[in-house]
Parts: structure tokens; sequence; C-alpha cells
């Protein structure tokens, strides 16, 4: 390339880019894009997500249940009946055969060994890591901490009140 070559390529990128600096459709762009285009778009999220959780169907879906517990019996239901029955049937066709095999004899001898091995001190340790934790209790003492910063924020209110 000659030194013209590069004056002139030069010169067009400079005349393009003030073309493009002072184009009209650009800075309408450029000034509108936050303002108005941006916001008519989180407005109208706004407003479906207000129309989704005012909605019958979401507050029927998102309802808390009845604190009655309600059991059912399968077994007498016509859907899942018969293959409950079916199943009874199977298991106990199976189970007398299970208990001769020699499947159900290795599983014996593998679940004494592994009751002699949580016998002994490490699989004690081992039971206690793998142990899951205990579930959380009633957190009497959070009502606790919060009555007392309640009390203190009366006690403050109080003494700003007399010292005014």
């Amino acid at each position: 390339m000659s030194a013209t070559d590069n004056d002139t390529t030069e010169s067009l990128r400079t005349r393009l880019e003030t073309i493009v600096q002072r184009s009209q459709l650009v800075s309408a762009l450029t000034q509108t894009s936050e303002s108005t285009v941006v916001s008519a778009f989180r407005r109208g999220g706004q407003w479906i997500a207000d129309a989704t959780t005012h909605s019958f169907l979401y507050r029927w879906l998102t309802k808390e249940p009845e604190p009655e517990v309600i059991v059912i019996d399968l077994r007498e239901t016509w859907t899942v009946g018969p293959f409950v029955t079916l199943l009874d049937a199977f298991i106990a066709w199976m189970l007398p055969l299970w208990r001769e095999s020699q499947l159900a004899q290795l599983t014996g001898s593998v679940v004494s060994v592994g009751e002699d091995l949580a016998e002994t001190r490490y699989g004690q340790l081992l039971a206690q890591l793998l142990e899951p934790p205990e579930p959380p209790t009633d957190r009497d003492d959070d009502t606790e901490s919060d009555q007392m910063e309640a009390a203190d924020e009366d006690a403050s209110s109080h003494t700003t009140e007399r010292n005014s």
C-alpha cells in the first residue's frame, strides 16, 4: 500500500465516523435506549408478573393445603388396586424362591459382616460421620432475641423522649 492509499482510507474512516456521530438515528437510539425502550420492557414484564401472581390459577396452585391428613388405601382404588394385587401375588410367588437362592444367602452373609463391622470403633465413628443432622428445633431463642431487641428499642425511644 502506498502513502496515498493510507491517507484515503484514513480520510474515509474519519468521514464515516463523523457521519455516524452526527446521525439522527444513532442519537435517537442512544438517548432513548435506557429511558424508553428498556423501561417499556420492564413495565411490561412487571405487568405480566403482577397479572400472573394475582390470577386465580396461580393462587389456587400455591394455596396452603388443609391441615387435615387424608389417608387413601390404594388397594381399594380401581386404578392402583389391580397393580397392588398383582404385586402381592408376585411377592408371594417369589418369596420361597428367594429364601432358597444363593443370592439370599450371600446377602445374609454380607449383612452379618456389616453388622459385625458396625460394632467396631471405626464402624461407630463412620456411623457418626454419616449420620444426618438433627432437624432444627423451633426458634424459641430467635423469638426471645427479637423480644429483647423490641424491649431495647422501646427503652431507647423512652430515653429519647425524656431527653427532648
